[in-house]
């Protein structure tokens, strides 16, 4: 029987291939449902934990919308992984980030807040398209490097900068950086690991 590992990296070739094609959104689609899949099995999470991220996130939007006086204007998008959550996009002033920051706190089974907010404009629609195309682009590399799970990390893209959260030795995470350090168009890395050693 074929390893979800295995079935991965085929997927990834052939999704690079069809990715050529034009067709880099069903790419990521094809990458990232497949390794959901692969979590269930190589996870480090428990499924509890998974299903909690899940809940953050969604809460996380919630506040988000119901709080316009904080949240108008901004692009922000909300990252949970083992209760940790990833705030990443733009705000047009620091207190406003710090707002965000204490409105979040409330959520329920929430360890810990990594506000990745920049001061600047928001992101445009291109950059944002660019962004989903890098994080592809590491996933596929990951996918493609003997030694690397990459379903034990998730990946993120804001302007240019990849966050690599995940459930890892300090090799592995050491690792996974460096591929996505060494993937075109990534202008810098933030490792936001939980080592497991």
């Amino acid at each position: 029987m074929t390893s979800p590992h295995k079935l991965l990296r085929v997927v990834v070739l052939a999704s690079l291939v069809f990715g050529g094609a034009g067709l880099t959104g069903c790419a990521e689609a094809i990458i990232g449902g497949l390794a959901t899949g692969g979590v269930m099995a190589n996870d480090k999470r428990t499924l509890g934990a998974t299903v909690e991220d899940q809940q953050i996130e969604m809460a996380a939007r919630k506040l988000a919308r119901k709080n316009p006086q904080i949240t108008q204007g901004l692009h922000l998008s909300f990252t949970s992984y083992n209760r940790v959550l990833l705030i990443t996009g733009q705000v047009i002033d620091p207190s406003r980030k710090a707002l965000l920051d204490d409105l979040l706190r409330a959520i329920p089974n929430l360890r810990r807040i990594h506000n990745e907010l920049i001061v600047a404009a928001p992101s445009s629609w291109p950059n944002r398209v660019s962004d989903s195309y890098l994080t592809a682009k590491v996933k596929s590399r990951l996918a493609l490097e003997k030694g690397i799970n990459p379903t034990r990390f998730k990946i993120v893209s804001e302007n240019g900068r990849v966050f690599l959260l995940g459930l890892c030795s300090r090799k592995d995470g050491d690792h996974a950086a460096l591929v996505a350090r060494k993937t075109a168009g990534v202008q810098s890395v933030v490792t936001l690991y939980e080592y497991t050693d």
